[in-house]
């Protein structure tokens, strides 16, 4: 008889329902590490389907299960109206109701990419970040200049080297003159201030999380000890690239 089981996924555990013959059971709870998810698929069944949420580690779960069971589901959790709308919201609650939709098959899946799709997502998603980020730091330049009544740029590229040169000979308060300069070597380096700091930290905690990595046991992800802890943990090529370039 196949087994339906409900996964409501968090970002250091999953809770667990089962749906079996009518009838479903809470199962309790697993970490969701690569460890205890393969020590906790080691029972299950060739023919057992399993579904849960889209997430920012689902693929990473899906993938290590798939190849173990007979069906796994993500589904788009926007979509998933039975547990967005539910008037008792609980782990147990939410995975009992995953089984059952995915026993009924009235799950809406998305779509999972192969190995090769989700690098390419992933690169294309850092450098949409980096873009976006361009773009803040040159409209904060933009304002500094419209604010000192500078004439408009006759460069489209701020940061360029012609542009860098008409920067230097505008006529700008001292305090304005160094935020300009500063966000100049932001986006040159692409380090320098705290909240670079920060976004770098979450990213690389991004990349830790939906390849199942547990949270690095020290606070400071820059520090000598955790620089070591990250070499030693298991992620695709294009994820190590990212996390090393975070933090150089």
């Amino acid at each position: 008889m196949v087994r339906y089981i409900g996964m409501d996924v968090h970002r250091e555990f999953a809770q667990l329902a089962v749906l079996e013959d009518g009838l479903v059971c809470d199962e309790g709870k697993i970490g969701v590490t690569p460890e205890a998810l393969r020590a906790w698929a080691d029972g299950l069944r060739a023919d057992d389907q399993v579904a849960l949420e889209a997430t920012g580690n689902s693929d990473a779960i899906a993938n290590l299960l798939t190849p173990l069971v007979g069906r796994v589901v993500v589904s788009n959790p926007s979509k998933t109206r039975a547990i967005a709308e539910a008037k008792v919201k609980t782990d147990k609650v939410d995975a009992r109701i995953l089984a059952q939709l995915l026993a009924a098959d009235f799950l809406p899946p998305v779509w999972l990419p192969d190995e090769r799709s989700r690098s390419l997502r992933r690169q294309v998603t850092r450098r949409a970040h980096l873009v976006r980020q361009r773009t803040r730091i040159k409209n904060q330049v933009h304002a500094i200049l419209a604010r000192n009544l500078a004439p408009t740029p006759p460069v489209s590229d701020l940061f360029g080297r012609t542009g860098r040169h008409w920067l230097s000979r505008q006529e700008l308060p001292a305090d304005e003159r160094a935020t300009v300069q500063a966000l100049r070597r932001l986006v040159a380096r692409r380090r320098g201030i705290v909240r670079e700091r920060t976004r770098l930290k979450n990213q690389v905690q991004a990349v830790l999380h939906r390849n199942l990595v547990p949270r690095c046991p020290a606070a400071d992800l820059f520090g000598q000890k955790s620089r070591a802890w990250l070499a030693d943990q298991p992620l695709p090529v294009d994820e190590q690239i990212a996390v090393a370039s975070a933090l150089r």
